[in-house]
């Protein structure tokens, strides 16, 4: 087997030809295969290593809890150094270097080193020190990013969660003014106390997002991908309909002894001229719904999957209508979280307000919506 130091190895800056000879010399070949330790945390050896061939990986164990859990730290491949830090210090490795590759690596002892040439292992030296100040202001600069990273991530969380505790309080007063506008005998099921009430919602949340400088496309107010969000809104909101117009029938039939189409017959859709208006109508519920309440509470949460998010604003919304009876608060909590996950898949208010008109249209029009 053939000693050869790579020519891009650090090892190697200001060294003579004789030098690299000398070092070929009394370097030591060994061989791994991939998942092998080359040495382990907490051994007092203290040789040097250089990767002829292959890539390595330093792990480091840290203790969680009552478990001990490995981190990979850094990789490093063909050329690159290991062991220094054992190699000046003669301290315990203070972590552990593992191949990810079928590796060749080459193993300098600094006593032979040193009775090699004392010349030669002062530069050894210097080229170690130069190789760990690399590495100290490559670990310095990720950690100044990783912290700038963290602490914008701390400064969203912190919106996002005015954001949703907002969002909580404007739905609870709209709740209490729908509450007071049904005791002075308005009537709160019609089509203009709907608007007025989706209105003073929308506003709050566009000033907001206004002063918190976000990009609507945080809240799904985006065009991106909107001929597909169009057509997946448009197939979903088919499917939805299927859905509903099935449960419907089941209604019909066992509850009332009618079929759906005697039902439509007898009692036929009036009143169509509130259908122009739903598709703005459902895009702004949605804008409240998903790109508001759903995103903030993500962003809150750092839920990466976003499921979570779904679950709880469904919830919640689900159970704002606890008063109307436990039949609509099933059917809004499934409706909800359906459209929660198509959301999901996009970040496109299009495409949930496509299967929101679609579905709600049918729905309005067989219930005899004449507000």
């Amino acid at each position: 087997m053939t000693v050869t130091f790579p020519a891009s190895s650090p090892i190697l800056r200001g060294l003579t030809q004789q030098e690299i000879a000398e070092l070929e010399r009394i370097a030591e070949l060994q061989e791994f295969e991939a998942g092998m330790d080359i040495v382990k945390e907490g051994e007092t050896t203290n040789d040097l290593f250089v990767i002829q061939e292959g890539e390595v990986q330093v792990l480091k164990t840290e203790k969680q809890g009552e478990e001990e859990q490995e981190f990979a730290l850094a990789t490093f491949k063909a050329g690159d150094i290991f062991g220094e830090i054992a190699f000046i210090d003669h301290l315990p490795r203070s972590s552990t270097v593992q191949t990810l590759t079928p590796t060749k690596i080459l193993r300098l002892s600094r006593k032979r080193i040193y009775e090699t040439s004392e010349t030669l292992c002062r530069k050894i030296l210097n080229n170690i020190s130069d190789v760990s100040f690399e590495r100290i202001r490559k670990i310095n600069n990720q950690f100044a990013e990783n912290l700038e990273e963290h602490v914008e991530q701390l400064k969203d969380q912190r919106n996002f969660g005015y954001f949703f505790v907002i969002v909580i309080f404007i739905l609870s007063v709209t709740d209490v003014l729908t509450q007071v506008a049904a005791d002075f005998n308005l009537d709160v099921d019609s089509r203009w106390f709907s608007w007025t009430m989706l209105l003073s919602l929308t506003l709050p949340f566009g000033y907001l997002i206004k002063k918190f400088r976000y990009p609507w496309s945080y809240f799904g107010v985006t065009l991106k991908d909107w001929k597909m969000s169009l057509l997946e809104g448009f197939g979903f909101g088919i499917l939805a309909v299927v859905v509903f117009l099935s449960g419907y029938a089941l209604y019909l039939h066992y509850a009332l002894g009618q079929s759906l189409i005697t039902n439509v017959m007898n009692n036929p859709p009036r009143n169509f001229h509130w259908v122009y208006l739903y598709p703005v109508h459902a895009y702004i519920q949605e804008f409240v719904a998903r790109g508001m309440f759903q995103s903030s509470l993500r962003r809150f949460l750092h839920d990466k999957k976003g499921m979570l998010s779904v679950f709880l604003a469904s919830l919640i919304f689900a159970v704002k209508h606890i008063q109307i009876g436990l039949p609509l608060v099933i059917v809004t909590f499934i409706a909800s979280m359906f459209l929660g996950w198509v959301y999901l898949r996009r970040e496109n208010l299009l495409e949930v307000a496509t299967i929101h008109t679609i579905a709600g249209i049918v729905a309005l029009l067989l219930l005899r919506d004449e507000g």
